[in-house]
């Protein structure tokens, strides 16, 4: 089971008061689970969908980066009581310095706020990138877990991201199940957020709306299985199929 199908399993044991069937129909077959006569497929919320490529290849200098900090940042030592940051990186060319002169000093930066044992968002700069450290209730096992990449050449809002990664997740669910939705009543859409878990977006978030076909709800929980939001706020079996 993936780790995304397992805070699933908690989200849905915790709704319900007791566990839902894995692969219902099947191993490997849709959907993801059952409880009772509802059906929920499973999906990892992390996509990243960037800009056209330009001749100059935009994705590279930000994967060199990325790697750079990650590495860095990945060296900071979990502290339970610290707790765990997600960051985000933004950019624009060229670049200052090299990956590994700008990550080392992001890196110096971060152990020594992480240290302070502060919680409160905050922005670290070495030769014109920027690193977000953003606090999160969940509990990631890390400091540091890198949610996105904001290349100035390319990139967009936040809320964009969240926004484009539910409609493409929710337009392939149902293209993967649209053959079976009558052995169920109702359909639900899991979506486990590893772009921003705790979901600090709610309000630009809670005005969207989606054409969810046959499904009944979307839910994005954190990766530990608690519930972070959901459209529309009720549950499937409360609904017509």
């Amino acid at each position: 089971m993936k780790s995304e199908e397992c805070a699933a399993k908690i989200f849905l044991a915790a709704r319900y008061g007791s566990d839902p069937i894995y692969e219902p129909l099947g191993p490997g077959k849709p959907p993801d689970f059952s409880v009772d006569k509802n059906a929920y497929e499973v999906r990892r919320l992390n996509e990243r969908h960037t800009a056209s490529p330009s001749v100059e290849g935009l994705e590279q200098i930000a994967i060199s980066l990325s790697r750079a900090v990650r590495e860095q940042l990945g060296q900071i030592p979990f502290s339970s009581e610290k707790g765990s940051w997600v960051w985000s990186v933004r950019f624009r060319r060229p670049l200052a310095k090299s990956c590994r002169v700008i990550a080392k000093e992001i890196g110096r930066q971060a152990t020594g706020f992480y240290s302070s044992g502060g919680r409160n968002r905050h922005t670290v700069e070495a030769h014109g990138v920027a690193v977000e450290l953003i606090p999160v209730k969940a509990d990631l096992g890390k400091a540091f877990v890198q949610v996105l990449e904001v290349d100035d050449d390319s990139g967009g809002p936040v809320s964009q991201i969240y926004t484009d990664g539910i409609r493409l997740a929710l337009a392939e669910k149902i293209k993967k199940t649209r053959a079976i939705t009558v052995r169920f009543q109702g359909w639900g859409l899991i979506l486990v957020d590893y772009i921003l878990p705790g979901l600090p977006l709610r309000d630009e978030l809670a005005s969207l709306a989606f054409d969810l076909q046959h499904f009944n709800t979307i839910t994005i929980i954190n990766p530990d299985g608690s519930f972070a939001m959901e459209w529309p706020d009720v549950r499937p079996q409360d609904r017509a199929p």
